[in-house]
């Protein structure tokens, strides 16, 4: 037969793994005593244990008692059964009248032992003086029990020792006008006697149903909780585990899911001891695994012990030391792009509703940004464009079907996900013999100076150059270059430009819990130079980029301050122009980006960087066609993160933390690689272009599998 267990049913490894055991706690077992010689209690059976009931000491005649005291905090000696609090102390309160066990006749239920109601009286009072929390009471009965009981039973609840019973083995049966559907007279008598600090214990088997032979809830579905009662193991008898042949005798009974629960009882002081004793209950039964119908019921009470729950933080969270709520299982905001898998590592104090501290690791709270797939928003859609030039202007305009929020088009950024229309336009002015003005809406100013310097797109679908956009996904707004030739083919560009971040909003990438609305935008202002020195095309700029309320598009939310950014971008490129129109490109940005102090964010520094490297040859197979192939890395945190200001300890009797610095590491794991070719071949007026590509860790994300594709699309201009 196969063996269950109660430390494995309800949980209890996640007790242990917090450091819980019960040490130092003293739990009482009302019952007809132990077998002192069995390895399971040495060295912590408690010096105040006493036979209550006579002068016999407290070696039992039989082993009800030990058995109930193994599963409550049998020790963990890679022997016999391991109890739920296996370092708990044991108070052996033994209540059998002296020769009642002996009469026991399996035959005859009236037979065995005998517990006067004034000698576990006397134990409750014994449990009181000698400091116990919990007191385990596997027995019952047919009458409810008399005002001698009743008062022990209250003066125990108001010295806050809680009180576990058995809810009766009477579930499948009306005999003696017994009723299955609530707990055993004597159960519910005690428990209208100790109010809220006694629990009830029902019994499930190991798939969590409810024992045939269990008394059911009812009308005490409030102090109600179900633990495993049947089927477990083991039947110990004069310290010896009861076999035949290869089987083991397992235990059976609502009198073994009592002291499962007070072995919980025993882990949870042990673990919080500022929780007071109604506190410890509240939480057992909040905490319970719901079973049968939803929410208290008739048959389970308030459920099935889930200690493992219980260790884990309940009802409303906040960080530790203030009134800051912390929705946990949530993400508390969205990474940007260049982060990818990035988390971990800056770890604070959180308390539950009970009070309770623990220990979480707010790296994990940052939803990563869903890596840009581009290819539906690149492809899909009619394209319209109307343009006029002169000697001194240029006007262009672009029109497209939405694509929902992707980047396209060589520098026509899409947003919106409802299949808006967008508009890009740009302007280039001629102010002297020397000098370009340009102005451009929906797009960015970084458009506009490679297509001043007649740099090639080179028709790619997905390895966007490292130096294109501000870095990451935004939508571009207005902006401005001036263009001035300062000595031969050598020109000096000043730009500014504004917009918003993607996925700024929490809708676009929805985070529960969250409703913010507000954009997070963005402002760069820079200069660059470029120049010609024959074949050779050198470029050099840097700017300085301000978001709003984002930081290299990561949104933090409220709960760290929800703060901006401010970054220095350096940019340098060189083109080579080769014999036999080949062309050999490369491109690298590095930026340095400081997060506002604001909220929880003390500061920080990230440093990101971007590159890629193109190889194009014009008539490759024909006249007018072009062919290309780029190796990139799009914009990534390569080193840094924030600066956050945790509560690192917290005293409980004050109420108080201390605040100490934690390194939020922003770097992802993942590192995102695109090789891309394409080729463009002119035909009927239009151009037919072909793509194919792989990326490895797309978004930076090293659990994202490979993205590889090809692509065949055709564009036409109006």
């Amino acid at each position: 037969m196969r063996r269950s267990d109660g430390v494995n049913f309800h949980g209890a490894i996640t007790a242990y793994q917090a450091g819980a055991s019960g040490q130092g706690v003293l739990a009482g077992v009302i019952d007809d005593g132990i077998d002192v010689d069995s390895p399971e209690f040495a060295g912590r059976i408690s010096p105040l244990s006493a036979d209550l009931a006579g002068s016999r000491g407290i070696d039992g005649e039989g082993s009800h008692g030990t058995n109930v005291a193994q599963v409550l905090l049998g020790a963990k000696n890679d022997a016999g059964t391991m109890g739920i609090a296996f370092n708990a102390g044991l108070l052996v309160l033994r209540a059998d009248q002296p020769g009642s066990c002996a009469t026991e006749d399996p035959a005859n239920d009236e037979s065995g032992c005998r517990f006067p109601e004034s000698v576990i009286a006397a134990g409750l009072d014994r449990a009181v003086s000698a400091g116990a929390r919990v007191v385990n009471i596997s027995l019952g009965g047919d009458d409810p029990p008399g005002a001698t009981l009743r008062a022990a039973v209250s003066r125990a609840t108001a010295a806050g020792i809680i009180v576990i019973l058995s809810a009766g083995n009477e579930g499948d049966t009306t005999a003696g006008g017994n009723d299955p559907n609530n707990p055993g007279r004597f159960a519910q008598g005690l428990r209208d006697a100790g109010g809220g600090l006694v629990v009830i214990a029902g019994s499930v088997d190991e798939n969590g149903a409810i024992s045939g032979f269990s008394n059911r809830a009812g009308a005490y579905a409030a102090s109600y909780l179900s633990a495993l009662g049947e089927g477990v193991c083991c039947v110990y008898e004069n310290g010896a585990l009861k076999t035949e042949g290869n089987f083991v005798f397992l235990l059976n009974g609502t009198s073994f899911a009592a002291p499962q629960i007070a072995g919980a009882v025993a882990l949870i002081a042990q673990a919080f001891p500022n929780l007071t004793s109604q506190q410890i209950v509240e939480l057992l039964y909040q905490s319970a695994r719901d079973a049968g119908a939803a929410g208290d019921d008739a048959v389970y009470g308030q459920g099935i012990l889930d200690i493992a729950r219980a260790f884990q933080p309940m009802g409303a969270t906040t960080l530790a030391g203030s009134a800051t709520a912390v929705a946990l299982g949530t993400p508390l905001g969205m990474l940007g792009g260049p982060m990818g898998d990035a988390g971990g590592g800056a770890t604070g104090i959180v308390t539950d509703g009970f009070g309770r501290a623990f220990n979480v690791d707010f790296g994990q709270s940052l939803a990563p940004r869903r890596p840009d797939f581009k290819l539906s928003g690149a492809i899909g859609g009619r394209v319209r464009q109307q343009s006029a030039a002169s000697r001194s202007l240029a006007l262009s305009l672009v029109t497209a079907p939405g694509a929902g929020g992707s980047d396209a088009l060589a520098g026509l950024s899409y947003h919106d996900a409802q299949r808006a229309r967008t508009l890009a336009a740009s302007v280039m002015m001629r102010l002297g013999a020397h000098t370009r003005l340009g102005f451009a809406a929906g797009r960015g100013t970084g458009g506009l100076l490679a297509g001043e310097r007649g740099e090639s797109g080179h028709a790619m679908l997905i390895g966007d150059a490292a130096h294109e956009g501000i870095g990451f996904a935004a939508s571009p707004g207005i902006g401005t270059l001036l263009r001035h030739n300062i000595i031969n083919n050598q020109y000096i560009n000043i730009y500014a430009e504004s917009g918003r971040v993607s996925g700024s909003r929490w809708q676009d990438d929805p985070l529960p819990g969250h409703s913010a609305r507000r954009d997070s935008r963005y402002q760069r202002i820079g200069a660059s130079w470029d120049g010609r020195f024959g074949p050779l095309r050198p470029s050099l700029g840097a700017s300085w980029l301000r978001e709003s309320d984002s930081l290299l598009g990561a949104r933090f939310g409220p709960f760290f301050g929800a703060g901006g950014a401010t970054s220095l971008v350096g940019d340098a490129g060189l083109i080579f122009d080769a014999p036999g129109r080949w062309q050999i490109g490369g491109a690298w940005r590095q930026m340095w980006t400081r997060p506002d102090a604001r909220g929880l964010v003390a500061g920080g520094a990230l440093w990101s960087a971007a590159f890629s490297f193109d190889i194009a040859k014009a008539g490759l197979v024909r006249p007018g066609d072009r062919a290309a192939l780029r190796f990139a890395q799009p914009l990534r945190v390569a080193r840094g993160g924030i600066d956050l200001m945790l509560p690192v300890a917290y005293d409980h009797g004050s109420g108080r933390a201390d605040f100490g610095r934690r390194i939020y590491n922003l770097a992802p794991t993942g590192r995102e690689l695109v090789v891309e070719a394409s080729y463009a071949l002119p035909l009927f007026g239009g151009d037919l272009i072909a793509n194919s590509w792989w990326r490895r860790d797309p978004g930076h994300i090293a659990a994202m599998p490979d993205d590889k594709g090809a692509a065949l699309r055709f564009t036409m201009g109006f």
